[in-house]
């Protein structure tokens, strides 16, 4: 035990826990076989590391390999993971079926991504068995710009031209875009069908444009005045006028118009007649020169 070489747990920590997901199956063989191809050895060593490995794994995987004693090597235990768990569908099947995703009715914009990237990583990970790292990674490239172009094909031409015009670089940035357009069309087309009332009660407010009320009457008509006792008015005057002048006595007579006689005005007979009038002689003015 002594001249075995332990793998330290920040090494042992790379290989993620593997639950049985054929998504994920060729990320885990890949992250096995970095720690594998470190710290193999001897048969005893070997043996070690391979007890390391089949630690990580759980649920359906941990209970397929804990009834066989004879995965004893990498090679061995990467075939009979991809027998149980691998997809046999080959790559031009995969990139097909990615290709002709089409979004289902009521289906949210969420959920058409989520089978988009499970149809993505399903094709990744047959992609990653390529030993050629310059054509997996083209293939790579290629295949997630693909991803991208089946979500776009998808959306309503009017935000198809926004994300082109963000020019997202992965799908999950391409469906943020699509969020949040969606999000500020349902606040715009609310905001334009439900007036903002600033603090008043439209239908509350008599004077406001949902039903205008007049105001109460004030006692005031248009049209000809008419005169009432007490009442001053233009033309004929008729009734008191003691709110004008302040006199005890009601007075009758015109404010203006034709006046009548009353007891302050002399009659015609009692006015002077022309034999005692008192006639005024010219007088000469004559100029000196």
């Amino acid at each position: 035990m002594s001249d075995l070489k332990l793998i330290p747990v920040e090494m042992l920590q790379i290989v993620p826990y593997y639950n049985g997901d054929r998504r994920l199956l060729s990320f885990f063989l890949r992250k096995c076989e970095y720690v594998y191809e470190r710290y193999k050895g001897d048969d005893d060593q070997n043996e070690y590391v391979m007890h390391a490995i089949t630690s990580r794994l759980t649920e359906n995987a941990a209970a397929i390999v804990s009834d066989r004693d004879d995965l004893s090597t990498m090679e061995k235990l990467k075939q009979f993971l991809i027998l149980h768990f691998g997809d046999y569908r080959n790559e031009d099947f995969t990139a097909a079926e990615l290709e002709h995703l089409r979004i289902n009715t009521g289906e949210s914009y969420s959920d058409f991504c989520n089978r988009i990237r499970s149809a993505l990583y399903v094709l990744l990970s047959k992609v990653n068995l390529i030993e050629d790292e310059k054509m997996r990674q083209c293939k790579i490239d290629i295949y997630k710009k693909m991803a991208i172009n089946v979500f776009l094909y998808n959306l309503p031409m009017d935000i198809v031209r926004i994300v082109r015009l963000r020019g997202p670089g992965t799908i999950e940035e391409a469906l943020g875009i699509v969020l949040e357009e969606t999000n500020f069309y349902n606040h715009y087309n609310m905001y334009k069908s439900a007036p903002i009332k600033y603090g008043i009660n439209a239908s509350s407010n008599p004077y406001s444009s949902h039903g205008f009320k007049q105001p109460p009457s004030q006692g005031f008509t248009f049209g000809a005045p008419q005169s009432t006792q007490g009442s001053v008015g233009f033309g004929a005057a008729q009734g008191n006028v003691n709110s004008l002048f302040g006199n005890s006595q009601p007075q009758s007579g015109a404010l203006f118009g034709t006046a009548k006689a009353g007891p302050s005005m002399p009659l015609a007979s009692q006015q002077p007649g022309p034999e005692k009038l008192e006639t005024i002689q010219p007088t000469n003015f004559s100029i000196n020169k």
